[in-house]
């Protein structure tokens, strides 16, 4: 089998494990002092798991076959664009809509407060993957889409 076509059975269930663990850590169905509580309080470490995942599998399916030409790139950033960005790009788009809509939404408190052309601001940083690069912006949008910038500046030191 061509390392770049290898499947890791074992590696879909670490990754179901982390996605799991970082959504019991937004959605914490026990009390905060509980054990249980605490513990997935620090589910986050999933995103970290994802991470690491995310580098054994590039090295191993691209690490023998980078080529340092244009076309090859090319289909290593459109393969990488097109795992994540179109869902991305719905629900961000779904999640503006709404907080245009109903700024009362917006968890962070901020949306209120901005004015149009803070708006495009925020909206061109979310869209653009770029939002974790400025920190007052970090959690805007969807909150935890600042993980895509870092994912995206690893694709690119990856190559």
């Amino acid at each position: 089998m061509s390392s770049s076509k290898q499947y890791f059975p074992a590696l879909t269930g670490i990754r179901a494990l982390a996605a799991y663990t970082v959504f019991l850590t937004h959605y914490n169905p026990f009390a905060e002092a509980s054990w249980l509580g605490l513990l997935l309080r620090e589910g986050n470490s999933g995103v970290t798991v994802f991470f690491v995942l995310s580098g054994f599998l590039i090295a191993t399916r691209y690490g023998q076959r980078v080529e340092m030409r244009r076309e090859w790139i090319v289909d290593y950033f459109r393969n990488r664009f097109a795992r994540i960005y179109p869902v991305y790009f719905l629900v961000t788009l779904a999640t503006f809509v709404v907080l245009y809509l109903r700024p009362d939404y917006d968890l962070i408190g901020r949306w209120a407060g901005y004015t149009t052309q803070d708006m495009v601001l925020v909206a061109g940083l979310n869209f653009t993957l770029t939002k974790a690069f400025f920190y007052p912006f970090v959690f805007t949008g969807i909150a935890q889409g600042w993980t895509l910038t870092v994912e995206e500046c690893f694709y690119a030191l990856a190559v």
